[in-house]
């Protein structure tokens, strides 16, 4: 079998909001790293490695980022994940990132039929999507996530009745 490039990012639970230069040498100095770099809750360790296939890389660069990591800190750390990938597909993801389509009120109601204000109420109601983020003062909202929302939403046309 020919050997294939692997790449992986080995995530540990760590609430560092940086790391010191004796951390960022002693992680650098393991065979295998890449980089290092932190979150503020996890440390992302990043490794590069040639092997035949997909479980012998997984657990060379697992292995080696427990070394990385206690190299480090001089403990064992609590790996949380561990994403590995090809070089091809890992330069794939660099040169087509993934940018999540996000709407504003005015594309909820433009998505929906609604005006804007009713848009607007609508975000306000139980169940819908929460933003998950804001641009000045514009809440943005997952295009997806709205459209699941959608799909459950029993439109009701007209006037409410007057009770």
């Amino acid at each position: 079998m020919t050997n294939t490039t692997w790449w992986a990012e080995a995530a540990f639970d760590a609430a560092l909001d940086t790391l010191t230069d004796d951390q960022a040498d002693a992680l650098m100095s393991v065979a295998g790293v890449t980089s290092a770099r932190t979150n503020g809750a996890q440390l992302i360790i990043e490794l590069e490695t040639s092997a035949d296939r997909l479980a012998t890389a997984a657990a060379d660069m697992a292995a080696t980022a427990e070394n990385a990591y206690q190299a480090a800190f001089g403990t064992l750390g609590q790996s949380v994940g561990v994403r590995v990938l090809t070089s091809a597909e890992r330069d794939y993801e660099i040169a087509h990132p993934f940018v999540p389509s996000l709407v504003g009120v005015a594309d909820i109601g433009d998505m929906l039929g609604v005006s804007r204000q009713r848009a607007h109420q609508l975000t306000q109601t139980e169940g819908f999507p929460a933003p998950i983020d804001s641009i000045g003062q514009t809440a943005v909202y997952l295009r997806s996530q709205v459209l699941g929302w959608e799909s459950g939403w029993s439109r009701q046309t007209g006037r409410p009745p007057i009770q």
